[in-house]
């Protein structure tokens, strides 16, 4: 029998769908309700600025694959509907490249078996999702 794993997780909704993403791969999150600024240029998503730095975005379905199919593959390959939130994954425990949510919850701390496809929180299920690497 395998032992629980624990961890903490940061929920985040995209188009309806909820996902959850291990704290370990997350630098920050913060409110944006500032306008995209355009970088068609660099294949980015847009630039906001966060503490007085550029934060690049991209789509997350660009950064982001889940672990399992139940997530509907429409709504999922669609840029985020109505976003306020702006999270920013690590790359080599630095800042890498952020994407935008409509939502967030936690983090919140969960016992999981290896190999668990989502997490409960709140009375919701989280689909885990995994930071792809370039």
């Amino acid at each position: 029998m395998s032992t629980p794993l624990s961890e903490y997780w940061l929920g985040v909704e995209i188009n309806g769908q909820h996902c959850a993403i291990s704290a370990r791969q997350i630098y920050a999150s913060f409110i944006c309700k500032q306008p995209l600024q355009s970088a068609n240029v660099l294949r980015l998503d847009g630039i906001v600025v966060h503490e007085g730095e550029p934060v690049y975005l991209k789509p997350h379905h660009v950064l982001l694959k889940p672990v399992q199919a139940a997530l509907t593959q429409g709504a999922w390959s669609r840029d985020c509907e109505d976003p306020s939130w702006v999270i920013v994954l690590k790359e080599r425990g630095r800042m890498g490249l952020g994407f935008r949510v409509h939502k967030i919850a936690g983090p919140f701390h969960v016992a999981m078996n290896e190999g668990a496809n989502s997490v409960h929180y709140g009375g919701l299920d989280y689909s885990i999702v995994k930071v792809l690497t370039n």
